[in-house]
C-alpha cells in the first residue's frame, strides 16, 4: 500500500465518522426543536384552560345571580338579610358610604 492509499482510507474513515456524528447531531437538534414546540403548545393550552376555568366560574356565578334575582321575593326575610349584608359591606367602604348605601326595608 502506498502512503496516499493509507491517508485516503484514513481520511475516508474520518469523513464517515464525522458524517455519522453530524447525522446524530442533526437528529438531536430536530428532537429538541419538537420538544420545545410541544412545551410551548402545552404552556399555551394551560393558559387557555385557566382562562376557560375563570370564564366558567364567572358564567356560573352570573347564572346563579340571575336565578336569584328572578326568583327573589322582595318581602322575604332572606331578601331583607341580603340587603342588610350588602348595605353593611357598602357602608364599610369610604367611597360608598358617602354616596349612600342601600338601606334595607324591614320585612312586613
Amino acid at each position: 500500500m502506498s502512503a496516499s492509499t493509507v491517508s485516503t482510507s484514513a481520511l475516508a474513515v474520518k469523513t464517515n465518522d464525522l458524517i455519522e456524528k453530524l447525522t446524530r447531531l442533526n437528529s438531536n437538534v430536530q428532537l429538541y426543536t419538537q420538544v420545545h414546540s410541544l412545551q410551548q403548545n402545552l404552556n399555551s393550552l394551560e393558559e387557555n384552560y385557566k382562562s376557560l376555568q375563570k370564564d366558567l366560574q364567572a358564567a356560573t356565578c352570573n347564572t346563579n345571580c340571575k336565578t336569584l334575582n328572578e326568583t327573589r321575593d322582595p318581602n322575604s326575610i332572606d331578601d331583607f338579610l341580603i340587603q342588610l349584608l350588602l348595605s353593611n359591606s357598602n357602608s364599610s367602604s369610604a367611597s360608598t358610604a358617602s354616596t349612600g348605601a342601600l338601606v334595607p326595608s324591614a320585612p312586613p
